[in-house]
This record gives structure tokens, C-alpha cells and sequence, in this order.
């Protein structure tokens, strides 16, 4: 039977967050600095996870726009004198053309959140600045945004179910990461909270080994 996103996040969170503390992407963040992309180069990708009663800050540069997005636990935002509360699978949007500082709360005082902070030195001024991920649609990639320089999506996929990401542009860069289970991308091994960079591909093939397999997918044009 399909489970929503939501409940399949939650329950490998459950699973492996016990020994965790602070910051856990710090791996894919070094991949990321040391690409020869500029683009990736000074990008920022953090999967977070925060301890009860912990808060961290981050920086948002105007030329940059940044994406929160709850993984496990409402979390608490605030920024310029804004104070609200982000649901799981929210996707919450900082356009660019403000320097932002920002602070993110776990108000929990007997659960860890987990949340994955996203800032790419990329314009958005669209006024949508928010939306719920949902894929709903099992065995593909659901598009979230597609916008003139960049394009997220989103899939949940069955056991030994194999599918393929068409790129807008075989010039572009694509960051590929594991939210849940296995999968093998473009012959590279991928396991749960893996990331890996691709460049100059047309499109991206892969299979996932484990049902309820999830992939979040970011093509910068």
C-alpha cells in the first residue's frame, strides 16, 4: 500500500536520529565546495537536525534565494522580525533581493527536528513563497519548481522500480539526494542521505532498491 511522504520520512527518522546531533550534511557539503562548477560552488546544502530545544542561524546573501523544507517536526522560523511555525513537507521559499538573517528553533523538549536548508546564488522574485510537497503519484519524479534558472522535483518510488530525469539543459548541474532508501544513479550507489552532482547530461537514470525509496532532485540550468 502507498504511504504519503510524510509518514515514510518519519518513520526512517525515527530510525536513525537517536546518535545524531547538529548538523548531519556536512559531507555533501563538501562536495559541493569542491566542484569546479561556480554555481555549486557557492551553494549551500545542509540536512539538519536539531535537538530539543536547539536553534541555529543562518545568513541569506540578496543574490541568493534559500529553501526550508521539514523533514520530520513543525520547526520554528524567524527572520526580520517574523516569528512563524513550518509544517513537515512545507517548502518554504526566501525570494532574493533581501540579505536575510535567519534563526530556525526546535521547540520540542523531547523530540529532534530534521530539516533540509537549501541557498543557491540564484534570482527568484516570484510571489509564490511557499508550498506543500506532496508527490501523491508513486514511480516518478513530481516537478515542485521550474523556474528560468533552476528546477526541483520530487519522487517516491516502489522496489526495483527504474525511471529517468529529462534536464532542460545538458550544460546544467544537477544535485541528486537520497531522502529515504537505496538507489543506483547513473551506475553510482546511493544510499539514505546520500548526495551526488551531476554535469553536462541530458538526463539521469536510475533505479531504487528498496520500496518507498524517496529522491529530491535540483537541475541549476
Amino acid at each position: 500500500m502507498n504511504q504519503s511522504l510524510a509518514t515514510i520520512l518519519q518513520k526512517i527518522f525515527r530510525k536513525t536520529s537517536q546518535n545524531a546531533t547538529g548538523d548531519i550534511g556536512h559531507v555533501l557539503n563538501k562536495s559541493i565546495s569542491n566542484s569546479c562548477n561556480n554555481i555549486i560552488s557557492r551553494s549551500t546544502f545542509m540536512d539538519v537536525v536539531l535537538n530539543e530545544n536547539q536553534e541555529m542561524s543562518f545568513k541569506k546573501q540578496a543574490s541568493e534565494t534559500a529553501f526550508i523544507l521539514p523533514i520530520f517536526g513543525e520547526l520554528e522560523f524567524k527572520s526580520m522580525g517574523t516569528v512563524e511555525n513550518i509544517p513537515v513537507q512545507y517548502l518554504k521559499i526566501l525570494p532574493s533581493g533581501i540579505e536575510q538573517l535567519i534563526s530556525i528553533g526546535n521547540n520540542f523538549s523531547d523530540s529532534k527536528i530534521n530539516f533540509l536548508f537549501i541557498c543557491l546564488p540564484l534570482e527568484y522574485s516570484d510571489t509564490q513563497y511557499g508550498m506543500l510537497i506532496e508527490p501523491g503519484i508513486y514511480n516518478q519524479i513530481i516537478e515542485v519548481l521550474n523556474k528560468a534558472q533552476f528546477k526541483l522535483g520530487v519522487g517516491i518510488f516502489d522496489e526495483r522500480t527504474s525511471s529517468e530525469i529529462a534536464l532542460n539543459s545538458s550544460s546544467g548541474t544537477t544535485l541528486i539526494y537520497v531522502l529515504n532508501g537505496v538507489f543506483e544513479v547513473e551506475d553510482r550507489l546511493l544510499e539514505n542521505r546520500d548526495g551526488l552532482i551531476l554535469t553536462n547530461k541530458n538526463s539521469i537514470e536510475f533505479e531504487a532498491l528498496l520500496p518507498n525509496s524517496v529522491l529530491l532532485a535540483i537541475e541549476l540550468k
